[in-house]
């Protein structure tokens, strides 16, 4: 089953833009799996619903370093990051480039927006409880001239 959604905020870009309406396919037995980006009712307000990219899943340890991120020992190759600030924010001023180590909880997600620098994520608000999932992110439908699968 899918469920349409609008996206509102600049957190995911350049992968999906402000105003881009996006399908979600609702979540099965199976819980989202690494790079796949995700549709969850945000922890502090469960009312609003977030999209992010899924980075680690229960029993990862993620560790950021001067932007750069961690996962199990190992950076990221993440060709869809853009970060539109080119200072990077000492460990102790706050948790945006610096961050972690943790580990993630079973039934945890650690997400994060693909627009790094001005994304709402785990690095705030901590992992997403798979309670809070809505589903996969899978395709935009509108604007025509966006229409695409999510990857």
């Amino acid at each position: 089953m899918t469920q349409a959604f609008r996206m509102r905020s600049e957190s995911m870009l350049p992968t999906i833009r402000v105003g881009d309406c996006l399908f979600v396919w609702k979540l099965g037995c199976s819980g989202p799996r690494r790079g796949e980006i995700i549709a969850f009712h945000y922890p502090p307000d469960p009312s609003k619903d977030y999209f992010k990219r899924v980075i680690a899943i229960p029993g990862d340890r993620v560790e950021i370093r001067d932007k750069v991120v961690f996962v199990n020992g190992r950076p990221l190759e993440e060709h869809y990051v853009a970060h539109i600030d080119p200072s990077v924010r000492p460990r102790g001023f706050d948790q945006r480039d610096n961050f972690g180590p943790v580990t993630i909880p079973a039934g945890g997600y650690f997400v994060l927006g693909d627009n790094r620098d001005n994304s709402n994520d785990s690095r705030f608000f901590g992992d997403v409880s798979r309670r809070l999932l809505v589903g996969h992110v899978t395709k935009i439908y509108w604007p025509p001239s966006r229409i695409s699968r999510v990857r």
